[in-house]
This record gives C-alpha cells, sequence and structure tokens, in this order.
C-alpha cells in the first residue's frame, strides 16, 4: 500500500521525481561510497604503532627512574664507606675539640660537594644516635629529632617537621631514610630528599590531551591503589571500574605490558611498568581512536579528495538545478520584488505546463487580488478614520447646556436687557462652532474665540468671575489644530479645579517651544484645587493605555483628545499633565512645531 502511495505520487509530479533521481545519483551513491572507504581506512589504522610508541614511553620513564634510585643507592655506599665519619658518629667523645671541629666540618662538606654533583637531590642528611655528636644545620642532626624507625625505605610524601629555619624550609618531598652501621653496630640514619618534580618528572610534563600518565601504588595484600601525594596533581584517568579491569589482569603484566580497559565509557590503550623497590606501577595511556602524525598525510589526502569531488558535484547540480528550477527562480525574484514594496510585478509563465508554470499563474493571480485588497483596505481605514472624527466632534456636553439655557430662560423672565440678548448669541456661536461636523480642523485663534464664548458663559452662569489669559503668539494664531482640542481642558479646569472653590480665578492659556524635540505645547493652566499624587497617578495610567476606547458619557474626555492626538500625528504625541494639590493643575497638548500635519 505505502509503495503504491509513493509511487502515486512520482506519476503524478514529474519534477519532483527527476529531482529525487538525480539527487540520488549525483550526491547520495559517492558520498556513500567515500564514507565507506573512510571507515575502512579507519577501521585499518595503525594500532601496532600507537601501541609502541606508548610501550616506549613507560619504558624510557621506568629507566630514567632506575637512574635516579641508582644514584642515591650510590650515595648510601659512599656514606657506608667513610669509615672516618663512622667511626665519629659511634665515638664522638674520642675526639678532642678540635678534631671534632675538623670532623663536622669536613663532613659537611663532602656532603654538599655529593649535592653540587647530584642536580636532582634536594637534601642529604646525617642523624646520629650518639648524642654527643654536635649538630650542624642542615646536615648533621640528633636522629631522637623524630622518629626514624617508624619510616619505610621510600616516603613519597614527607615533610622535615623538624627543620625549623626558614632557610632549609622543604615543602612535602620524596625521601629514603637507611640506617648506617659501623661494623654490625648502628651509629646513625641517612637520609635522601628528592623533590616530585625530580623524581616523577612525567607527571609534570605538559601532554597531549588525548594521554596521559598515572601511578598506581601496590599494597601489601598485591591490592593496586591510587597514589597519593600533595604535590603532584595526577593526570590519571582511571575510574573505579577501569581499576577493576587492571588489577584483573595485574598478576600478567610484565615491563611495557599493554592492555585495554575502559575508563568513563571511553576506549583506552595503556603500557605498563612495576617498579618493585618503591612498590609502584607506571601506567602511560593513551585514547584509542588517535590520528597519528604519519596517518594525517592519508586523512589530508582524503579530504583534499573529498572537497574536490563536493565543488565538482556543487557545479553539477547547480547547473542541472538552474536549467530546471529557472521557473522557480522567477518566482523567487517576484518575492524579493514584493517584499521591497513593487506590486506592480508580473512574472512571465513558462510554455510547458507543469508545477512551476502553474505556481506561476498563481502567483500572479495572488498579486493582484493583494493590490485590489490594499485599495479596499485604504479606502475602509478612510471611511473608519473619517466616522471616527465625526463622532468625536458630535460629542457635546448636554448637560452643560441644559444649565446654561435654563438660566438664560431665567433671565428673559426676571428682566429684559441686553445681557440676554448678548447670551443667547454667545449660544448661537458655540453651537454652530461644534455642530460643523465637516470641519475637522481650525486656527487656533478660532479656537480661542470659542474659549472665550465658552467663558463668558459661565460667568453668566455663576455668581464669580473667572478670567481668561490668553498668552499666544500671533504668528501663531493662524496655525490650524484639530478641532475642540483646547476647549475640553478649559471646561476641565472649570468643573475639577475651580467650580468646587467657587471663588473668582485665572484660566491661562499659552504656548511652550521645544525646538530640539520639534515640538510646540499648547499650554491650560488653572490655579484651582488640583489633583491628589493617587489620583494623578490614576489619570497617567489611564492615558498611557494607547488601545482605542470610546467615551460613553457624551463628553470629550482626556482620552478622547489623546486618541485624537494619536489618530493627527501619531502615537509619540502624548499629553502632559502636572498638578499640586491645592495649587492648580498644567495640560500640556503637543503639536508639531514645524508644520502641523493634518
Amino acid at each position: 500500500m505505502l509503495l503504491r502511495k509513493i509511487g502515486s505520487i512520482f506519476n503524478n509530479h514529474r519534477f519532483s521525481k527527476r529531482l529525487v533521481m538525480i539527487y540520488t545519483c549525483i550526491v547520495v551513491v559517492p558520498l556513500a561510497f567515500i564514507f565507506i572507504i573512510l571507515m575502512a581506512v579507519y577501521k585499518s589504522s595503525f594500532q601496532d604503532e600507537v601501541e609502541d610508541n606508548s610501550r616506549h614511553i613507560v619504558l624510557n620513564e621506568f629507566s630514567d627512574l632506575q637512574r635516579r634510585m641508582e644514584s642515591v643507592d650510590r650515595i648510601e655506599k659512599i656514606i657506608n664507606s667513610n669509615a672516618a665519619l663512622l667511626s665519629f658518629l659511634m665515638s664522638p667523645q674520642e675526639y678532642d675539640e678540635a678534631e671534632t671541629i675538623s670532623t663536622v666540618i669536613s663532613a659537611t662538606d663532602s656532603l654538599e660537594k655529593i649535592l653540587a654533583v647530584e642536580a636532582d637531590l634536594s637534601s642529604l642528611r646525617i642523624f646520629a644516635d650518639n648524642e654527643n655528636v654536635p649538630e650542624r644545620s642542615p646536615v648533621l642532626f640528633h636522629s631522637d629529632r623524630t622518629d626514624l624507625d617508624r619510616l619505610s625505605r621510600w616516603e613519597f610524601d614527607y615533610n622535615p617537621f623538624y627543620i625549623f629555619s626558614q632557610r632549609y624550609k622543604e615543602p612535602s618531598v620524596i625521601c629514603t631514610t637507611r640506617r648506617l652501621f659501623n661494623g654490625r653496630r648502628k651509629v646513625g640514619f641517612i637520609q635522601i630528599s628528592i623533590d616530585p618534580k625530580k623524581f616523577f618528572p612525567f607527571m609534570f610534563e605538559q601532554k597531549k590531551s588525548e594521554e596521559s600518565f598515572c601511578i598506581l601504588k601496590i599494597g601489601e595484600n598485591g591490592m593496586l591503589s591510587r597514589f597519593n601525594n600533595s604535590q603532584i596533581k595526577t593526570q590519571c584517568i582511571l575510574d573505579d571500574s577501569a581499576l577493576s579491569q587492571i588489577q584483573k589482569q595485574y598478576d600478567k603484566f610484565s615491563q611495557g605490558e599493554i592492555i585495554k580497559f575502559q575508563s568513563n565509557g571511553k576506549s583506552y590503550i595503556g603500557a605498563f611498568a612495576t617498579v618493585p623497590e618503591l612498590n609502584i606501577v607506571l601506567i602511560h595511556s593513551r585514547y584509542m581512536p588517535i590520528v597519528e602524525p604519519h596517518m594525517l598525510t592519508i586523512y589530508i589526502g582524503f579530504i583534499v579528495g573529498l572537497v574536490v569531488t563536493l565543488f565538482f558535484f556543487f557545479f553539477v547540480i547547480a547547473y542541472i538545478t538552474t536549467k530546471m528550477l529557472g521557473g522557480v527562480y522567477s518566482i523567487i525574484d517576484g518575492m524579493k520584488e514584493i517584499r521591497s514594496g513593487n506590486l506592480d510585478v508580473c512574472i512571465p509563465v513558462t510554455s510547458s505546463i507543469d508545477e512551476i508554470s502553474l505556481t506561476q499563474i498563481t502567483f500572479n493571480s495572488m498579486v493582484d487580488k493583494i493590490k485590489t485588497q490594499i485599495e479596499m483596505i485604504k479606502t475602509e481605514e478612510h471611511l473608519i478614520a473619517d466616522t471616527e472624527m465625526k463622532a468625536m466632534q458630535n460629542q457635546i456636553n448636554a448637560h452643560f447646556l441644559y444649565n446654561v439655557l435654563e438660566t438664560i430662560h431665567m433671565q428673559a423672565l426676571l428682566k429684559e436687557d441686553n445681557e440676554t440678548a448678548e447670551s443667547i448669541l454667545v449660544l448661537g456661536k458655540m453651537m454652530r462652532y461644534c455642530l460643523r461636523w465637516r470641519v475637522h480642523s481650525v486656527t487656533l485663534s478660532q479656537e480661542l474665540e470659542y474659549i472665550n464664548s465658552y467663558i463668558k458663559i459661565l460667568n453668566i452662569r455663576n455668581d464669580y468671575k473667572i478670567t481668561l489669559e490668553a498668552d499666544i503668539p500671533e504668528k501663531l494664531l493662524d496655525r490650524e489644530i484639530p478641532k475642540m482640542l483646547v476647549q475640553p481642558f478649559v471646561e476641565n479646569s472649570f468643573y475639577h479645579g475651580i467650580e468646587p472653590l467657587a471663588q473668582d480665578s485665572v484660566i491661562k492659556i499659552y504656548t511652550e517651544v521645544d525646538v530640539e524635540n520639534d515640538r510646540l505645547f499648547l499650554c491650560v493652566q488653572d490655579f484651582g484645587c488640583g489633583i491628589s499624587e493617587e489620583k494623578l497617578e490614576e489619570i497617567k495610567n489611564y492615558l498611557a493605555d494607547v488601545d482605542y476606547e470610546r467615551d460613553s458619557t457624551g463628553s470629550i474626555g482626556i482620552k478622547n483628545i489623546q486618541q485624537r492626538l494619536f489618530l493627527f500625528y501619531g502615537e509619540e504625541y502624548k499629553l502632559q499633565i502636572f498638578s499640586t494639590q491645592g495649587k492648580g493643575t498644567v495640560i500640556k497638548v503637543p503639536l508639531p512645531l514645524s508644520e502641523v500635519r493634518l
């Protein structure tokens, strides 16, 4: 069933069939062939040479270590053959003062000469059992300074704590402590110490990341354990599992023996050398998949051949693909033109009828539909904007007009005079200004005239006086602004700042210029009761929400004006409100300084 379905796909899509066949023949088959060759070469790598190299390294280090131990044995023999020194250590009381001093100086000088010749040694000390032997630091001491009998023949982390002088103080060292005899009589000890860096130099050398040296200690029961020394930072890569694998094969070890083991999930080859005098085993291990230098040429040859082959296939495939996919490239170029904003693109349709030509036809049809949709959207946006503007301009405070008309009505009942006629005239001007829906913008002078009329009406209906102070440069009076942009803030100043106080007050309208940011601010200031900090913060948060919101109260609120500013100039034009409770409020309305864009 599955094979039949795949066959039907190929039959219906000849282009897909050709493409799959070409890429299979040109790319998959050669790469598979090259991969098989590389795997065969890798499996036949020179593992024997890797093992010989590891064996050579560990045996060389073993030989150097034997040489250093033989040097220590020679020094011991030299000291044991010095009959005069041994006799002095046994019976110093038989020497007079001059002979004692001479013998001590001679013994000290001879030991220091040995240290000068044997550069690998850190110190050479003699401990006398006879307490009558005079001490001379740092060479000659009494053996009761420390418990020398408890020391092993070789100590790998020894700290000579009995040295009090900072001049001769040593860090932890590797030392050997051996008995001195005069005949069969014990006369003292000889102690030779070596810096770990000189005794095990291979543990401090920088090695390749894939190889490491490790030292294992042989216990009394033949069990192997990790070597511990405060001066040696072990490079051992052996985990507990690897240590167990090595322990099982330890009895079969011979010098330079090769063993394979697993550690931390990786395969290693190890070369071993046992040092029975020190009860240790040296291990030089290497990670299995190492490519040795002599194999590098082979791998480089294969890599170069592979790169050349890939380039050849690349150009062949590029040529064939270009011939076959010319129509696809034309579609891609058309998409780039659309992305750059060119909607007048029309790509040519290839003569043959296949998937590509059908795609080209569909693409051209899609572009035409997109152009039509964009024109429809633009028309719809203009209609929506016009409707929204008319709706916002039609928001008149009906309650306010009702109060005004009631006031004028009462004036007409009480007396007939010119004041009533003037009130009705002012009200008519205001209504004509508000109800001209088709006018979206007015000059600043027309807005101020309307505000003056509004203040007159307020002064008619109230028993206190409101004074309007307008400080607007004459050159700005002809500038156009959105209709009803300033008046709502004058209205807010009255209702929220002045009316609660019910006393004579002043409302100021002035301008501020911010040349750097290209801003002209129309400012409305009152000296009323002001706004509390909590209420001011609430208003600012309310205005910070840029989502459109239709005011359902029937009045032109500050959110309404904010939305109109966004509609006319953009969302960077935001109202600024400053207020101090008990001192008044300032509203700043931003406009473009260079040009009012309507």
